[in-house]
């Protein structure tokens, strides 16, 4: 199936870009695009003719970090109302307290693939569609 709706998923890791498809591999109505830092990202939003349902940006990473990523895409007039969910290691409390600042929600990357599947279901449900 194909579809114009996609989510992005912003991570430096290799392997959990990996899991990370896996785990949409049977996720209907979504392709996955996935970008290796922040600046990549807006690079690719500043040239997109059409936006991503949803963003999931890993807090830590190298070039522009997850925090950083998130203000300049809630400063930026027309990125500013794309949903955006942040994904960690931790559940630091001042990373909870970011998130929320910016009206976003926080999810802890889980040590294991079930869990993981399970929680891209509940990300998913913040994509707008």
């Amino acid at each position: 199936m194909t579809t114009d709706k996609f989510i992005i998923y912003v991570e430096d890791d290799a392997d959990d870009i990996l899991l990370m498809q896996e785990a949409f591999a049977d996720i209907e109505g979504f392709r996955l695009m996935t970008f290796s830092n922040g600046a990549e990202l807006l690079h690719y939003l500043e040239r997109a003719v059409c936006f991503p349902s949803l963003i999931i940006l890993d807090v830590n990473m190298p070039v522009l970090n997850g925090r950083e990523t998130l203000r300049l895409l809630k400063q930026h007039p027309i990125f500013s109302t794309l949903p955006v969910v942040l994904f960690s290691t931790g559940s630091q409390a001042s990373e909870k307290l970011f998130a929320a600042a910016y009206n976003t929600d926080l999810f802890v990357k889980p040590f294991d693939f079930p869990s993981l599947h399970k929680m891209v279901r509940r990300i998913v449900a913040y994509a707008r569609v």
